[in-house]
């Protein structure tokens, strides 16, 4: 994830999740004076922007809308997705795109990227990148998305190396 963060100049973090939250296993900050950063460690509502839009389009709607009943959709902000069907066309736009947008949805001023990796150990990884709104302006997310895809599909193909290999 150092290797994208610099490519992209913006906050990479790596994470798992579960039918709550999403849990930051690592970051890799941008390397300007002012920034976005969080601990390893560190959680997020499941439902909060990108993250949990990556993760639940990888469902079927039936099981995604019992998460997002579960958890409740939450007005983070005013740009947050608040109703049901709304919501699962979101995810019916990540599903064909292959990535999730947060459009300052959980935070103001914030926007991300997420891509989901698959699951680790039984629990759904995912990758995204998370800038100010200033910096993740619209003309530059092609051009990000297709660095975070591509290092999804090398952080994948590690992953797949890896497997029965570390206990």
């Amino acid at each position: 994830i150092d290797t994208l963060g610099r490519e992209i100049d913006e906050t990479v973090f790596l994470g798992v999740l579960n039918r709550t939250k999403g849990k930051i296993i690592a970051m890799s900050r941008e390397t300007r004076p002012l920034g976005i950063s969080s601990t390893p460690g560190s959680t997020i509502p499941l439902l909060s922007g990108a993250v949990g839009k990556v993760f639940l389009a990888s469902l079927k709607n039936k099981e995604a809308l019992r998460i997002i009943r579960d958890n409740g959709l939450k007005a983070y902000t005013p740009n947050s997705i608040v109703d049901e069907k709304d919501y699962l066309n979101a995810l019916d736009e990540v599903r064909q795109m292959g990535y999730a947008l947060d459009n300052e949805e959980y935070l103001s001023g914030i926007k991300g990227i997420a891509v989901n990796l698959g699951n680790c150990r039984g629990l759904p990884l995912i990758i995204w990148v998370v800038g100010f709104a200033a910096t993740i302006t619209d003309d530059k997310i092609p051009g990000m998305v297709a660095k975070i895809l591509a290092a999804a599909r090398e952080i994948v193909q590690l992953q797949a190396g890896n497997n029965g290999k570390d206990a």
